[in-house]
């Protein structure tokens, strides 16, 4: 009786075995081969990197932390003002008309900040200005999006060298 209680022991114990070899083994080598080899390039090199991209696509950052250059309603009535100032029409609550969208994408005369154009800019978003006068931007239409930041840099290339 002894030996068929050690028996039934020893083969529980060999399944049990064999279980955490294969499964440490199958870790090691998604942990050491397959990730580096097709994530590596995005620089996810194992598994606890590939866990902490893929529990930042659940977590929503504070955009506190993001916005960097955000705008204020001062930003939204100073660039109104200098619109209005160049001759576009502009009801009293800020929304720009119609009429001037074409005008306002190939802006000239008036120079704005980038907060303020920025706040102006996010106006025209939420008012849906763009569909006629942008048709590649149509998507805008369904996903509501707005702009909370805008930093320009200025690309050296086209600045002409004395």
């Amino acid at each position: 009786m002894k030996k068929t209680q050690n028996y039934i022991l020893l083969k529980i114990a060999t399944v049990v075995l064999f279980v955490i070899v294969v499964f440490a083994s199958g870790f090691l080598f998604l942990d050491k081969i397959i990730i580096p080899k097709y994530f590596g390039e995005y620089d996810i090199h194992g598994i606890k990197d590939l866990i902490g991209v893929i529990s930042s696509l659940y977590s929503s950052p504070d955009e506190k932390d993001l916005i960097t250059n955000g705008y204020s309603n001062d930003d939204l009535k100073s660039g109104v003002e200098k619109l209005q100032s160049a001759g576009y029409k502009i009801e009293d609550d800020g929304t720009i008309l119609e009429e001037n969208i074409d005008e306002f994408v190939g802006i000239g005369g008036v120079e704005l900040s980038d907060r303020e154009f920025a706040a102006i800019f996010n106006k025209l978003l939420k008012s849906q200005l763009f569909v006629d006068s942008l048709p590649d931007l149509n998507y805008i239409n369904i996903i509501n999006i707005s702009v909370l930041d805008l930093v320009v840099t200025p690309d050296t290339d086209y600045y002409i060298e004395e």
